[in-house]
């Protein structure tokens, strides 16, 4: 089926809209937003499966309802059919179908257009904006999803499959991780469960409790009575403390007595006597060293003053040192004056040479006046590169040019040696005698039909006229066979009643006989009616001659018809044409031949009609080349200008040749470089020889200052090597002053520090004699020997303490306070030690007594906590980990066979992908420029696959948008294939699906959908980019622009 042209009364935002299409192939319907596009793509599935309520809905804040109407007009093969519909309430609007015999059903007539292609099939797969394009839920209907994902496995694949669902199941089973599920995470949880109860056995039992709170109060008790015992120990130990402590201390108060009567000197220095005598030694020899000192320092003063003699060169030292530091770089200066003379003549030469190779018209003032500068360069390579862009521009679209002119040359040749058997003929004038052609031999058809349909009937009434008049007899043994059955039944009946009535064994004969009596009378009944069927009918004989008659006047009525079209034919008609009319003795099967070759005909001039417009469209295109070819040829010329023009500017001659000029350039570059170099040596000589001047000027000057006279020109190195031994005399001689100096500081120094110690010494002999408060040395030695017996006694009080410290140490936890000492009583204390003993060893008998209790008590614990609860537990929890163990093995094994099934299911999805997914991994790969490769579902799961370039495998989701797009585009084109394999040929409507592709896929894209409209395909593309529009246009495709909506124009008049 293929649209021809759209009208539209209204819908939407259209009123009287009509759209003539060219043809088959693809068409573009270009426009910007808010022209109607979607809109047309609505009004086309409107009119082929009815107005949805939405359709028929006005706009506004309140919409009303709007009514629709409007027309298709279509073609199948060579009939047309022009499909109406308006809209009617309580319906999906009115259809009628009206073609070239006139109105007819517009059921059955749409249905055999569809071919059987459901709405919601045309409006996801053969209709579809980008919206759709976008969702994969449009294509996961009940009969698109059964073309995508149904593949045949055979019984081999279909068990290999049923296998893999069964071990799945079985591993969700043990485990399914994603629900926390299955028999290993129950076991698991039970024996989490079993130790939290092992745990926590035995704890609950009343003998446990009460025993335990027994064992707390005994425990309670014994506490107290280690607690008395603590105590009475304590003062068992403060007591026997006090007897071991006592005698050290009453010896230690008698010694301190003594030295108490004796001078107490605090800090009498244990060396003071031979700390006396090195202090007088040290004072005699600091006054010998000093007066030596004194002696020296007057021998280095006259030392100094000898050397104090100066020289004139040290007055301008720094200006002599100074020229030291310029004259070797003078003299590598004056020494290099040669070679920079040599280096400007070279460059001069090199210059003048380079002048004579840029040819006549260059000269120095001519290169020096060369603009090469950054800007200059800049400028030249843009133009250059401007100038070659725009030659290059008209190269390659001359050449496009000329292709597409050979090419339509080619479609021109072609289309006239396809015409060729028109013999000159207009095309219009023998199509329409074709179409009357058809017409015949589609009644001629008819009648011949006809004429045997009605010699059938007439054959067949007459052998029903031979048959009623033979009689028909049954056979001999078919009458034998019903009596046997007769005479049995009538037989066993009757020694059924003999039999009833002469015992008692039941009713079981009588109901036997009955049973046979009756099968025979059935047969005898079907006997009956067959002879009465087969019998003669004589009755019906004349009724059958009446039926003869009015077949053989209806054969006769359809002859003359026939004689009547074949008669028909014009006698001027072409011979190519009058050889397909009808003819009165051709039969059924020449007249489909002459017919199926008249709508062949047909065909190919209805598609010359449709090259033929291409044919004139692609002239109109090639016209516009041309005037394209004549702008570029402008912009050629007017970059041969600017470029001139700026080779002018620069200085360099003019030359059309690009390369030539920048060669040139580069040489004159290369030269101008050469006179750069050249400049720069002469700037460098005159800086050298003035820097030699200037030098020879300042030794002058300076000799004059230092000698009284100026130094000659060739002497100035020697004078200065002078000056330098003189400045080297005047600093030795310095620094020997220097040295002198030093010595005689550093004597000072000494002198001062002897002075100090000297000083210092005194100060210590007097401070040793006050410390020990003596006035002289006699004094001081009388004091010595008092302190050393204070000292003994000191020792001795020491030992006595450290006695009494002892036997402190020992009980570290008790004080010795000497007013308890002083109270002391020892026959009382030994009473009280004897007391305390006895006391606690009645404790520690209580004690023994009281541990055998408990021992007792936590027995019975032991035995209620080690009861068969816990056992229990811990039997049952070893069962279940034994389960868990058992589980876990049966987890591995199946996760292996999941493994071997998941290879197997993999060769399986290689070969025996569904057909709609090859043929779309195919137009994918056209789409994506090879990026992806293939398409697959897996097996038994409703879910795509494409694997890209590197084999790697992605899910939909993974997919960027524009990819994702692409992938559904080219489902959508496999199952186009797929339905009209099935005799489901339809316009393919398309709105911007390809807007969201970068600009390489959208050209694959536009060669793709070029394509596949080529194969006899009618594909209307909605777009609102310009650029697609232009894409579709250099492909072959004109585009046509829509008008602007009625409602859209009204508002702006309004507004």
């Amino acid at each position: 089926m293929r649209i021809s042209e759209i009208s539209i009364d209204r819908f939407a935002a259209w009123r009287n809209l009509q759209l003539p299409l060219p043809g088959d192939g693809l068409n573009v319907l270009y426009g910007p937003n808010e022209t109607g596009k979607s809109t047309l793509m609505r009004f086309v599935r409107a009119i082929l499966y009815g107005y949805s309520p939405d359709d028929e809905t006005g706009t506004g804040a309140r919409p009303k309802r709007a009514a629709c109407s409007g027309s298709l007009e279509v073609w199948e093969g060579t009939d047309r059919y022009v499909l109406r519909r308006e809209s009617k309430l309580g319906s999906r609007g009115r259809l009628s179908v009206t073609c070239n015999e006139g109105v007819v059903n517009p059921d059955e007539a749409v249905g055999r257009l569809l071919g059987g292609v459901s709405a919601d099939v045309y409006e996801h797969i053969f209709a579809v904006g980008l919206t759709e394009m976008q969702e994969l839920a449009t294509l996961e209907g009940d009969e698109v999803a059964e073309r995508i994902y149904e593949m045949s496995l055979g019984r081999d694949g279909e068990r290999i499959v049923a296998a893999w669902e069964k071990a799945e199941n079985a591993r969700r089973d043990l485990l399914d991780p994603d629900q926390e599920t299955g028999r290993v995470v129950e076991l698991s949880r039970q024996i989490e469960e079993l130790d939290r109860k092992i745990q926590a056995a035995g704890a609950s039992q009343t003998d446990h409790a009460e025993l335990q709170a027994q064992t707390q109060q005994l425990d309670a008790a014994i506490a107290d009575q280690k607690k008395r015992q603590a105590g009475l120990q304590e003062q068992l130990r403060g007591h026997l403390f006090m007897e071991q402590v006592f005698g050290p201390w009453e010896r230690q108060r008698k010694l301190r007595r003594e030295r108490d009567g004796l001078a107490s000197i605090p800090a009498f220095p244990e060396d003071g006597v031979e700390r006396l005598e090195q202090i007088e030694r040290d004072i005699a020899e600091a006054s010998r060293e000093k007066a030596r000192l004194k002696q020296e320092a007057a021998r280095f003063a006259e030392g100094g003053e000898r050397t104090a003699a100066r020289d004139a060169v040290r007055q301008h030292a720094p200006r002599v040192r100074l020229l030291i530091e310029q004259a070797h770089s003078v003299q590598s200066a004056a020494g290099s004056l040669g070679q920079e003379r040599e280096r400007i003549k070279s460059l001069r030469g090199e210059v003048d040479a380079r002048i004579r190779q840029l040819g006549e018209g260059w000269s120095l003032e001519r290169l020096q006046s060369f603009d090469d500068s950054s800007q200059a360069t800049s400028r030249l390579f843009l133009q250059a590169d401007r100038y070659l862009t725009a030659l290059r521009r008209r190269s390659r679209y001359v050449k496009r040019y000329q292709r597409k002119a050979a090419h339509a040359q080619k479609v021109q040749a072609d289309f006239a040696a396809e015409t060729e058997w028109l013999d000159g003929e207009d095309a219009a004038v023998v199509r329409n005698l074709l179409a009357a052609t058809v017409d015949d031999l589609r009644t001629a058809r008819e009648l011949k039909s006809r004429m045997e349909l009605e010699e059938m009937r007439a054959e067949a009434v007459r052998e029903q006229i031979a048959a009623a008049r033979e009689p028909h007899e049954l056979p001999r043994h078919f009458y034998t066979v019903l009596w046997v059955f007769g005479l049995s039944g009538l037989g066993l009946l009757t020694l059924g009643l003999v039999r009833a009535f002469q015992s008692e064994a039941g009713s079981a004969p009588w109901i036997i006989g009955v049973i046979f009596g009756l099968l025979g009378l059935c047969c005898a009944g079907v006997t009956w009616t067959i002879k009465e069927h087969f019998d003669p009918q004589r009755r019906r004989e004349s009724g059958l001659k009446e039926r003869l008659k009015a077949a053989t006047r209806a054969r006769d009525e359809a002859h003359s018809e026939l004689a009547a079209v074949c008669a028909g034919v014009a006698a001027d008609c072409p011979e190519s044409i009058r050889e397909l009319s009808p003819h009165r003795d051709d039969s059924l099967e020449d007249l489909d031949r002459s017919l199926d070759t008249a709508r062949q005909r047909l065909a190919e001039l209805t598609q010359l009609a449709r090259r033929e417009r291409m044919l004139l469209s692609r002239r109109e295109r090639l016209s516009v080349m041309r005037g394209r070819v004549r702008d570029l040829q402008r912009s050629v010329s007017e970059g041969r200008r600017d470029w001139c023009l700026l080779l002018k500017q620069i200085g360099l001659d003019e030359s059309v040749g690009v390369r030539t000029a920048l060669e040139t350039w580069q040489t004159v570059h290369q030269a101008r470089e050469v006179f750069s170099r050249w400049q720069a040596a002469q700037q460098e000589l005159a800086r050298k020889e003035a820097e030699v001047r200037e030098f020879q000027e300042k030794v002058s000057r300076l000799g004059a200052e230092i000698d009284g006279r100026e130094v000659a020109q060739g002497d100035a190195l020697k004078k200065l090597d002078e000056w330098k031994r003189r400045l080297d005399a005047a600093d030795a001689a310095r620094e020997e002053r220097r040295e002198l100096a030093r010595r005689s500081r550093a004597i000072r120094a000494e002198r001062r520090k002897i002075a100090a110690s000297l000083s210092r010494l005194r100060v210590d002999r007097l401070a040793l004699l006050a410390q020990v408060g003596a006035s002289d040395r006699d004094e001081f030695l009388s004091r010595h020997k008092a302190h050393q017996r204070r000292l003994e006694l000191d020792d001795l009080l020491i030992a006595a303490g450290e006695e009494v410290e002892a036997a402190a140490a020992a009980e570290p936890e008790l004080a010795v306070v000497e007013e308890d000492l002083l109270r002391f009583d020892q026959a009382e204390n030994r009473e009280a030690i004897e007391t305390i003993r006895n006391e606690l060893g009645d404790l520690e008998a209580e004690l023994q007594l009281g541990h055998e209790e408990l021992g007792r008590l936590r027995g019975e614990l032991r035995a209620l906590e080690n009861s068969r609860e816990e056992a229990t537990l811990r039997f049952d929890r070893a069962q279940l980990a034994a389960e868990l163990d058992e589980a876990t093995q049966r987890l591995c094994a199946v996760e292996l066979t999941l493994d071997g099934l998941d290879a197997i299911r993999a060769r399986l999805e290689q070969g025996l992908q569904p057909e709609t997914l090859t043929r779309a991994a195919h137009y994918l790969k056209r789409l994506t420029l090879g990026k992806y490769q293939r398409v697959w579902t897996p097996v038994g799961e409703r879910r795509l696959v494409v694997d890209d370039e590197q084999r790697e495998s992605l899910r939909v989701e993974q997919l960027s948008n524009g990819a994702r797009e692409q992938l559904f585009l080219a489902i959508r084109l496999a199952l186009i294939e797929q339905f009209e394999e099935q005799g489901a040929v339809l316009p393919v409507v398309l709105d911007d699906v390809v807007v969201n592709f970068d600009q390489q896929r959208t050209e694959a894209a536009v060669e793709t959908l070029m394509d596949f409209a080529a194969r006899g395909r009618q594909v209307l593309m909605f777009t609102c980019h310009r650029h697609l529009a232009q894409l579709f246009e250099s492909a072959g495709a004109a585009p046509i622009r829509l008008p602007e909506p009625a409602l859209a124009v009204e508002r702006r008049q309004v507004g």
